[in-house]
């Protein structure tokens, strides 16, 4: 029999088989969860990028943006915002960018989309570190202790260019208004409060003593504690809200909230000090100037094997992000201190900027 090759067009990429037959098949893959962007997408757009990554991620995503738009020479690109719950933070930090949010369920996008550039119907959809940074974790645990997520998503993203300086973030007239708004409604004095925040979903959280002591030295110096918990989520169940209930008893001048990106970033730059568990949310507090403690703890085993403190702190750390604001950042290693030395450690710390800012 003749030799037909039986073309298949993946991802942008032919694939040919060779069949024993007479006949020539051409199969174009279809895949719904760009079809569901297709169908809302603007006239004259030629590139869509999408990130399928969380806050931390998302954040880097949006200060490498406008190279990787170059590198990847688009004319006129779209971002797709898949989460709504991500609205608020693309545009802190990408305000300049067309923007369109398309629901997209991403269980579906892991499933269908594998390459970090897709041809499809005539356009290019860029989703970069597709595999949600499977391959960052084997290389840091095959003692490549050195690397970092932000060197590591800068070269899959193909940026050669050095970064000098991250984006500030952009918070609205609108936004300021709702802060100062809500502030009132809950009682929270602007100009001497504190925040607190306690929960990260891959880390090891500290104990409740760690937050209460540290709680009531602020509170013995006159400072209201804002602590910003999801348990506070109005979709919170009972059982979620008695976890963090007490906190508001055991802790003079503590208040227990949870509001949106924004406006948690704008509440940060007008506090005195922030601490917290180290998570995605604070990735982005790298710029604002005030005294930060960030503490990195062992991850939990939510997402795999997992990784202990040092590694964390090796591959994440925020004082080697470009632009980062270091004076008065304290990235604390938990393998180095226990939680009393640790209270200690900040009460002495804080108490030395005090000092020399008064």
């Amino acid at each position: 029999l003749d030799k037909v090759i039986l073309v298949i067009k993946i991802n942008g990429a032919y694939k040919e088989l060779t069949l024993f037959s007479k006949l020539k098949f051409q199969y174009k893959r279809n895949i719904p969860v760009l079809n569901k962007v297709l169908k809302k997408l603007p006239s004259g757009i030629d590139d869509i990028y999408i990130c399928k990554h969380h806050i931390g991620e998302i954040y880097i995503f949006c200060q490498l943006l406008d190279e990787y738009i170059k590198v990847n020479k688009s004319k006129n690109p779209l971002l797709i915002i898949p989460e709504k719950r991500y609205i608020t933070l693309y545009n802190m930090f990408c305000p300049n960018i067309n923007k369109l949010f398309i629901n997209l369920n991403p269980m579906k996008l892991d499933r269908q989309i594998c390459n970090d550039v897709t041809n499809y119907k005539g356009h290019r959809f860029f989703v970069p570190i597709p595999d949600r940074f499977t391959h960052l974790r084997s290389l840091i645990f095959d003692n490549d202790s050195h690397i970092h997520f932000y060197d590591y998503m800068k070269e899959k993203m193909g940026i050669k260019e050095k970064i000098a300086s991250f984006k500030p973030a952009s918070i609205s007239d609108k936004t300021k208004e709702k802060v100062y708004k809500h502030a009132k409604q809950i009682g929270l004095n602007l100009d001497k409060f504190v925040i607190f925040i306690p929960e990260a979903v891959t880390a090891t959280e500290l104990s409740e003593t760690f937050w209460i002591k540290l709680g009531n030295y602020f509170a013995s110096q006159g400072y209201q504690i804002y602590v910003n918990t999801s348990a506070k989520k109005s979709t919170s169940s009972p059982e979620n809200l008695s976890e963090y209930s007490n906190w508001e008893k055991k802790i003079p001048n503590a208040i227990l909230d949870f509001t949106s990106f924004d406006e948690i970033y704008y509440l940060a730059e007008l506090s005195k000090c922030v601490v917290a568990l180290v998570n995605g949310l604070v990735v982005n507090f790298a710029q604002i100037n005030v005294p930060r403690y960030f503490i990195y703890s062992n991850q939990t085993k939510t997402i795999g094997d997992r990784m202990d403190a040092d590694l964390m702190l090796n591959a994440y750390r925020l004082d080697y992000l470009p632009g980062c604001n270091t004076k008065n950042l304290y990235e604390i290693n938990l393998n180095e201190k226990c939680e009393k030395d640790t209270i200690q450690y900040i009460i002495r710390t804080y108490n030395n900027i005090c000092k020399e800012t008064f």
